[in-house]
């Protein structure tokens, strides 16, 4: 496996009889598992080599066909063997994965007044090496006139309440960067065709989650808006069925009536899943494929025509082969504003 290669210290490690990297847009870090043999021909002198163990907590880095996927940390090592292999298989995440099981503050500050949401994840990310970017076209917001750390939330958890206030997704890159994001306007790595590119291909659709009315009351940050309310409808849902939430910090109107409609958008989101593997791990197109990217589908027997949103990515290569496991979900799920009238529909698609 040539062109998979994981990193540690410069030095290229072969090998591999089977991998699976993962991102998704609700994962937060991305993640890897790498299966190896124990020992191997080193590429281009035909030398064995027998690996010296890497222990959990190692700097590394997943290449696929030449690109980074991820950049972060070995998390398992785990070794096992019977009377015909043994194998190893080391598990990792990106950089991300520290912000995520680790406690956003232990010894202070535990609140900020008058930071944007970018300003708020650089004080929370810092300390843990992860830069923080804008998604492009994204801007940062009015400044949070007070965001406070919840007692034991991890570093994530806060970040993501930040950006729930102000309609933006939290996502780590292949670099171990994270990006604030809206819904992706890119497109993805090739449109999946019935028959032509589909290996195999299931759908899921649940109402579960769908609510209306959706409420979001909050303290304000204003003496004239002590109690703040933002409410909005679901007109699919078509009876009573509401939501209430909490904000996740102080808000004014606009910003409760915006975090309420997210709410909605990406519970419209949810209730559709959809879910292809296709060969390979680049598209039509010749680039991996990527989350957060707009896909084109033509699936008559799933009744699926329009575009979908690639909600999640899985690359694998094992026995079986190498492919890529796609998931994808309505392309409005986790906008900030209400789909627009006129926007195309998905066939066979609940609104």
């Amino acid at each position: 496996m040539t062109d998979l290669a994981l990193l540690i210290d410069g030095r290229l490690w072969s090998g591999w009889t089977a991998v699976e990297v993962t991102r998704s847009l609700e994962r937060g870090a991305g993640a890897f598992r790498l299966e190896l043999t124990e020992r191997w021909l080193e590429p281009g002198t035909g030398r064995l080599v027998e690996p010296r163990p890497i222990v959990p907590g190692t700097k590394c880095e997943v290449r696929l066909d030449g690109d980074t996927v991820v950049t972060g940390y070995v998390d398992l090592v785990s070794v096992d063997y019977d009377a015909h292999h043994h194998r190893l298989t080391y598990q990792g995440r990106d950089k991300l994965a520290d912000a995520i099981d680790s406690a956003a503050a232990v010894d202070g500050p535990f609140e900020w007044q008058d930071l944007d949401v970018r300003e708020i994840a650089e004080r929370l990310l810092g300390p843990f090496d992860i830069d923080v970017w804008l998604g492009v076209g994204v801007g940062p917001g009015d400044p949070f006139d007070t965001f406070a750390i919840q007692p034991g939330e991890t570093a994530f958890e806060a970040l993501e309440r930040a950006c729930r206030l102000r309609q933006l997704l939290p996502l780590a890159n292949a670099a171990g960067e994270v990006v604030l994001a809206r819904v992706g306007s890119q497109r993805a790595a090739g449109a999946l065709v019935y028959g032509r590119n589909i290996l195999q291909g299931s759908i899921e659709r649940t109402f579960a989650d769908r609510h209306s009315p959706v409420v979001v009351r909050g303290q304000g940050g204003t003496v004239d808006e002590v109690d703040v309310e933002g409410r909005v409808t679901d007109p699919a849902v078509g009876r009573h069925r509401p939501l209430l939430l909490l904000a996740e910090g102080k808000v004014d109107r606009a910003t409760a009536a915006a975090r309420a409609r997210w709410q909605a958008n990406v519970a419209r989101g949810r209730a559709l899943r959809v879910r292809y593997r296709v060969q390979g791990w680049r598209g039509p197109s010749g680039l991996l494929w990527a989350v957060n990217t707009l896909c084109e589908v033509d699936d008559p027997s799933l009744d699926l025509t329009g575009t979908l949103l690639v909600s999640g990515v899985t690359f694998r290569r094992a026995r079986e082969g190498t492919t890529t496991e796609l998931e994808l979900t309505h392309p409005d799920a986790y906008a900030p504003e209400p789909p627009a009238p006129e926007a195309a529909t998905l066939s066979g698609v609940v609104p």
